[in-house]
């Protein structure tokens, strides 16, 4: 193993226990939600997404028809989601957040980024402008990465 791959190891066991810190004072917000993963995820991807067809819902959740169904059916039943004819083909339902999810998410979003903050704010300038460095740099070996692998599935699928 080499220098690279010890300080990855130690990069992701630091993000390891700081995830966990910080799910301490998140999870309570997501416990009073009474909402399954699967919700949670239903509103994540609306979130992401914006709209979705039930198809297209299903096939990002990695679920049957059926079980998405069933799902969107709970959280229309909270008034987390809203169903709306496609403007392009009215036989297709478009699933979309309701201004309700809407404030579901933001209120998830919100309860973590306070935290953050408050931690970011121990650190001084020069350790803070060195993260945004890192992050700022990490988030172009992102694009890059997607973009390769974007590149690499259109030339398989030619």
């Amino acid at each position: 193993m080499d220098e690279k791959d010890r300080l990855i190891e130690r990069i992701e066991g630091h993000e390891r226990d700081f995830m966990r810190l910080m799910a301490r004072e998140n999870a309570e917000g997501l416990f009073s939600l009474n909402l399954t993963m699967r919700q949670i995820k239903v509103l994540i991807v609306l979130d992401l997404e914006e709209s979705l067809s039930m198809h297209e819902l299903a096939g990002r959740l990695g679920v049957g028809l059926a079980t998405t169904t069933g799902i969107v059916d709970r959280l229309a039943a909270q008034d987390l989601v809203a169903r709306r004819e496609d403007s392009a083909d009215r036989r297709i339902r478009r699933i979309e957040l309701s201004a309700h999810g809407h404030e579901v998410i933001e209120q998830m979003r919100h309860s973590g980024r306070e935290r953050k903050r408050r931690v970011l704010r121990r650190l001084d300038e020069h350790l803070l402008a060195a993260f945004e460095q890192a992050m700022e740099a990490l988030g172009t070996a992102l694009e890059e990465e997607l973009t390769e692998q974007s590149d690499h599935n259109t030339r398989d699928s030619a």
